[in-house]
């Protein structure tokens, strides 16, 4: 029987998405940063779980500086490719499981990017990653919206191209992070389906009616249209 796992480190992942979201990474890195800047902290270590390209890192490097090591880790072997391009950014990439890494490894911030819909089993992990990190950053895709429970083919295709395995709204999202230990400190929506560009004549479409009801009403737009995900700022209670 094969592993959740098995479509990252046989290479099925890269094939459906040979970029690995590249081209996206600059705009979540700037997410990233203003929220560190928001809220005013300043790092001298930063872990980031499911790191993929490492473009975030590579970005986050220039706004960190050199005095926060930096650490990324995954599981797909395929990556090391991508990697090899910030040889020059000071970044540890570790090709392994976070989980098994030392438990005594502690980090300012952990960063979770499009991740935890990924895993088998989240609740576990997050639990399990608690100890390990001062400020935790999330950005969860919200992809339970009225929209895709109707045509279920986004759902459908969230799991098999991109490998979505678990699908939430903002408060079932919140929900969870809180069941497992954490505290809220800030939340925001972001716009990647209208911010990012798209070769595809139905997204920008789409984008339209996306911009203005979110502008008017961003929770029904989020609710309703969906192409949104959330940005979290948590701590350990």
């Amino acid at each position: 029987m094969k592993t959740i796992e098995e479509r990252y480190l046989s290479g099925a992942y890269l094939g459906h998405n040979p970029s690995w979201d590249e081209a996206f990474t600059p705009w979540k890195a700037a997410k990233i940063q203003g929220l560190l800047q928001k809220y005013q902290i300043t790092p001298q270590s930063l872990c980031e779980v499911g790191c993929g390209s490492g473009g975030v890192l590579a970005a986050l490097r220039d706004y960190l500086g050199e005095g926060c090591h930096i650490t990324g880790y995954d599981i797909a072997p395929a990556l090391k490719d991508f990697w090899e391009k910030h040889g020059d950014r000071g970044i540890d990439f570790r090709l392994a499981d976070f989980l098994e890494s030392s438990p005594e490894e502690h980090y300012d911030i952990l960063l979770l990017i499009d991740v935890l819909e990924h895993l088998e089993n989240p609740l576990e992990f997050l639990r399990r990653s608690l100890p390990r990190a001062r400020w935790f950053i999330f950005h969860i895709p919200l992809d339970l919206h009225a929209q895709g429970a109707i045509r279920s083919t986004p759902l459908g295709l969230a799991r098999q191209r991109t490998g979505h395995l678990h699908y939430w709204n903002k408060d079932l999202a919140l929900a969870m992070l809180q069941e497992c230990g954490l505290g809220i400190r800030h939340w925001e929506y972001t716009a990647g389906t209208v911010d990012l560009p798209t070769y595809s004549w139905r997204r920008r479409l789409a984008r339209y009616p996306r911009q203005l009801l979110f502008a008017l009403a961003p929770d029904l737009a989020v609710r309703l249209l969906g192409g949104f995900s959330l940005l979290v700022l948590a701590a350990p209670r």
